[in-house]
């Protein structure tokens, strides 16, 4: 008997507890995802060609012993839209083949403003379009909100002190890693050393300030 792949997606509820290996599962998905993209985009630039998934999956066991926090948790399609959890099932199912007895029929023009127009003139509105614009707000007030940030730094301050954070370092550590999903330091910490170079601020006053120390103790002991 002829068989088919169908999919279920269910509703969780999980506890407290489970909230916290969940939340785990999906930052250690979303650590791949981003590790692997980045992989791929760098051997292009080097060498023009893109790795296989096969190639990349080949390199998960060396993955998990750079990061061993990534062996806690267990394989598992789960979703988190904001504060609800979803599972996906994918399951085998004997494929039924019914009667085919065709009692109506209707075209579909397919568009861009309407998603489809049938030939019963019923509109079906494309709400991708309406999904992707809040997206992309999300991500613009996102923008916004590190420049107000940076700008207010640098226009209430000539010398900025800023920790050399190694964000890829900081990955590693379990217990920082599932904090820093969501949390843009990587790129405040860009913008903030280009505008200072714009503006003619001393990002690096840290560095620029024990060199000197040094120099002056230098000096004091010759």
């Amino acid at each position: 008997m002829a068989t088919i792949l169908k999919g279920y997606q269910f509703r969780l509820y999980p506890n407290n507890e489970q909230k916290k290996l969940i939340n785990q599962t999906i930052g250690c998905s979303r650590f791949i995802y981003n590790h692997f993209l980045e992989e791929r985009i760098n051997e292009y630039k080097k060498t023009g060609r893109t790795l296989t998934c096969y190639e990349q999956i080949k390199e998960i066991p060396q993955l998990c012993k750079s990061y061993p926090w990534l062996k806690e948790v267990e394989s598992a399609v789960i979703r988190r839209d904001g504060f609800k959890y979803y599972v996906s099932v994918l399951v085998e199912v004997p494929l039924i083949e019914h009667p085919f007895q065709p009692k109506s029929i209707v075209g579909l023009d397919l568009g861009i403003k309407d998603l489809i127009i049938t030939s019963h003139n019923e509109k079906i509105e494309n709400t991708l379009l309406k999904i992707k614009r809040a997206y992309m707000k999300l991500k613009n007030i996102r923008k916004h909100l590190i420049r107000d940030i940076t700008n207010k730094i640098i226009k209430d301050n000539d010398i900025i002190v800023m920790e050399d954070l190694d964000i890829k370092a900081r990955y590693q550590t379990k217990s920082i890693a599932k904090h820093l999903v969501n949390i843009p330091l990587a790129e405040i910490k860009r913008v903030l050393e280009y505008k200072c170079l714009w503006q003619n601020r001393d990002i690096n006053a840290s560095i620029n300030i024990m060199f000197e120390g040094l120099k002056i103790y230098m000096q004091s002991l010759i």
